[in-house]
């Protein structure tokens, strides 16, 4: 991969989607739809798509509001046990809402791996650059001992060499050595000047402070609602009442919430498609204007490895080759007149430094190429735009389509709450017990014969509530009496009432009104 492109970058269909939304901010005039980190309407149009999601969520929560009023304040009818439509239709929402859910746990880790490896791939361009900058650095020093160390070479033949043609010959081949020496680091330092970009580093630890934030928001939003969908079935499946209750208060905060998220996404989706759609046009304008159109292209295009520095590197690999042969003949030019192991031992210094020269500037070609940092711009950009862009799409979705299914089971479980009756509770009672409270004497199990004319009895007088005067000791018992307490009033009424129907007389006024009475008491008992 050190020597060989990647591939060019290949744009999503997402982009060109998200990248035709109308780009229009809060005072309705159009903005340009290119991406940009500094233009403040152009960010006003990404908070355009968050107030949409955000206003929607106002209207809903003040219609959710007027519904709850209404149900609560309505004159409550009968209850119902049986609310199976209700439940049925909470059901579906609440598995829509966890599979929904599940997509967008899967759209948080995807933007998560994404946004991963557009950071390391940042770092890794940065790190290639530093290096370049490092290598640059070293042939200066390089460069400077050179320097010095032929002005001692220079000061040497100056006073040793008699002859001074000789001498002027050997200290203009020494300047020439120079010449070449400062050539190479004049090629060096523009390309110095072509690659020192500090903006990257800025990206690099912006993304990298905001991205764990963002996940772990976006996990605790996701699971919060999968909790409240838990809580729903749970309540839906018991019937409880108080369950249902704290789901419709906490699902109403909880679903503000997923629509302000459903909007941020919108908008960053809406970013992002905007970038993916023509990222060169973006990193042209980062750049610094000292850097040259052609040297900007070989690195995002990188048609030819050799590029963008091929020529300065040659050039400066011909400068320290020439400087080496000067110094050669240079030092011929002087070995006759033995000056010593002074110069020698500069001569050795100087070579060992122009070896190291020369093995810096073959790093500083193969690492300053243009595959090092078009793989990683193509790589980064694969990260956003084919990982994240993708993440940031399906979590806006799953954040609409959770917003509405917790907004239609917050409207059923309020009415469902209301249609749920509380369970009868029976408890076994001990007839025996001598502070039981008990009725005043009855005489049940018998009715009086049925008169000859019913229209002359007047049944709304009860016939169990005539008793005897005096304490219970001294009314006497009928045969067949029980000792037990007397059973419910339901079942006095049934012997009552099969006694009126006995009387054959079916248009029996009296008759259908123990009917209706009968039919009414039964529907209050449950």
């Amino acid at each position: 991969m050190l020597n060989s492109v990647i591939g060019q970058y290949e744009k999503l269909w997402l982009a060109d989607f998200f990248h035709r939304f109308p780009h229009v901010n809060f005072t309705w005039p159009w903005a340009d739809s290119h991406f940009s980190s500094v233009n403040i309407p152009y960010f006003h149009t990404l908070l355009f798509w968050t107030g949409v999601f955000v206003g929607w969520a106002v209207i809903i929560q003040l219609l959710m509001f007027l519904y709850i009023c209404c149900i609560c304040c309505k004159k409550k009818k009968k209850k119902h046990r049986e609310v199976k439509c209700i439940r049925c239709f909470m059901a579906i929402f609440i598995f829509v809402c966890a599979g929904s859910l599940a997509v967008g746990f899967y759209g948080n880790e995807e933007t998560n791996r994404g946004m991963t490896k557009f950071i390391t791939h940042l770092k890794s361009t940065t790190g290639t650059i530093r290096g370049s900058l490092s290598t640059i650095d070293t042939i200066d020093q390089l460069s400077t001992r050179i320097t010095h160390n032929v002005a001692e070479v220079k000061y040497i033949f100056h006073s040793s060499i008699k002859n001074k043609t000789v001498s002027r010959d050997a200290i203009e081949l020494i300047e020439k050595f120079v010449y070449n020496t400062k050539q190479m680091r004049d090629y060096c330092s523009f390309i110095r000047q072509q690659t020192e970009h500090n903006r990257l580093d800025t990206i690099s630890a912006l993304t990298t402070l905001v991205e764990p934030y963002r996940w772990i928001a976006t996990l605790s939003l996701f699971s919060v609602h999968a909790l409240i969908s838990l809580l729903l079935l749970i309540g839906m499946l018991t019937c409880s009442r108080c369950l249902l209750i704290f789901c419709v208060l906490f699902g109403c905060l909880a679903l503000m919430l997923i629509w302000i998220g459903g909007g941020l996404y919108l908008g960053t989706a809406v970013d992002f498609g905007d970038l993916c759609v023509n990222p060169d046009n973006y990193v042209k304008q980062q750049t610094s204007a000292n850097m040259e159109a052609k040297v900007l292209n070989a690195y995002l295009k990188c048609t030819d490895l050799r590029e963008p520095f091929a020529e300065k590197y040659n050039a400066a690999l011909s400068a320290i080759v020439r400087a080496n042969s000067t110094l050669s003949e240079a030092l011929y030019m002087a070995s006759p007149y033995n000056m010593g192991i002074k110069l020698r031992s500069l001569v050795r210094k100087i070579r060992l430094e122009v070896t190291a020269a020369v093995s810096n500037v073959s790093l500083l070609n193969q690492i300053s190429g243009c595959s090092f940092i078009h793989n990683n711009y193509i790589n980064a950009l694969n990260g956003i735009c084919h990982q994240s862009l993708i993440g940031v799409a399906f979590m806006s979705l799953v954040c609409g389509i959770v917003g509405v299914a917790l907004t239609i089971n917050i409207c059923l479980a309020t009415r469902a709450s209301i249609l749920f009756a509380k369970s009868l509770v029976y408890y076994p009672v001990d007839d025996t017990d001598p502070f039981l409270p008990r009725p005043p004497p009855y005489s049940y199990g018998t009715l009086p014969t049925a008169p000859n004319d019913p229209f002359q009895v007047d049944v709304r007088r009860s016939y169990l509530s005539e008793s005897v005067a005096g304490s219970e000791e001294t009314v006497p018992r009928r045969p067949g009496q029980y000792t037990e307490s007397p059973p419910p009033a339901c079942h006095t009424t049934d012997q009552l009432l099969e006694f009126i129907i006995s009387a054959r007389h079916p248009d029996s006024l009296y008759a259908d009104w123990f009917l209706r009475e009968r039919f009414s008491a039964a529907n209050k008992l449950g």
